[in-house]
């Protein structure tokens, strides 16, 4: 598996090691409806993509694209931080960019910082900030 992932109350939280492939669509497929069901709630996301992560293939793209029901059907809000600078980054923008388009969404909000999103959602969901930043630490989403 190319992520790791954590449900801490109502925040699904993934941090990539790679490039999305196939595999982790089928697994996402199955684990964000989990989620919900076992949060009871719409979910809020955090995605936190380091610099060393790729972006995923075209076929891998196109499968995400048809994966966007599962997202708006079970997630409030998608918070991607991006631990990138320059061209990388540039590209991860422009992936998330087009799949956001292509949701037609405006549910998705991209940072540069870790602490800066985490504020965002414990805001959200009605956490202490540090108390979420520290058990994200723990889940080692945040690393």
């Amino acid at each position: 598996m190319s992520f790791k992932s954590a449900l801490i109350g109502r925040v699904h939280a993934l941090h990539w090691l790679a490039a999305p492939d196939a595999r982790d669509v089928a697994t996402l497929d199955r684990e964000i409806p989990a989620a919900r069901h076992q949060a009871g709630a719409l979910l809020i996301n955090l995605t936190v993509v380091p610099d060393r992560v790729g972006i995923p293939d075209g076929p891998t793209r196109k499968q995400i694209f048809k994966q966007r029901h599962l997202w708006m059907d079970n997630v409030e809000a998608v918070n991607v931080v991006i631990l990138a600078t320059g061209f990388q980054a540039t590209l991860v923008r422009s992936v998330i960019t087009e799949l956001t388009l292509a949701m037609r969404s405006r549910f998705v909000a991209v940072f540069s910082t870790v602490d800066v999103a985490i504020q965002r959602i414990a805001t959200k969901v009605g956490e202490n900030p540090r108390g979420l930043r520290h058990r994200l630490d723990q889940a080692g989403i945040t690393g």
